[in-house]
């Protein structure tokens, strides 16, 4: 519940992510992770969009995320 004496209520970043850990919760499933999986699964969705948004091309992924290309191939 949120009560506010104004029109406007503006939610954290991630509180909708919260949400849904919540319901996995709900539903019988243990919603932790360990940091290390956080860590990949956000670094997988981030060099995944850098790659959409360089037509493919991993010399152009690598320079928008500001890594070299070898590092990027370790990563993918």
């Amino acid at each position: 519940m949120v009560l506010s004496d104004e029109g406007v209520v503006d939610l954290p970043a991630g509180s909708l992510a919260h949400r849904a850990e919540q319901t996995e919760a709900d539903d019988g499933e243990d919603p932790f992770v360990p940091l290390q999986a956080m860590v990949e699964e956000a670094e997988r969705r981030h060099i995944q969009r850098a790659l959409e948004r360089a037509g493919g091309s991993d010399s152009g992924t690598a320079e928008l995320l500001g890594i070299s290309r070898k590092t990027l191939w370790e990563k993918m």
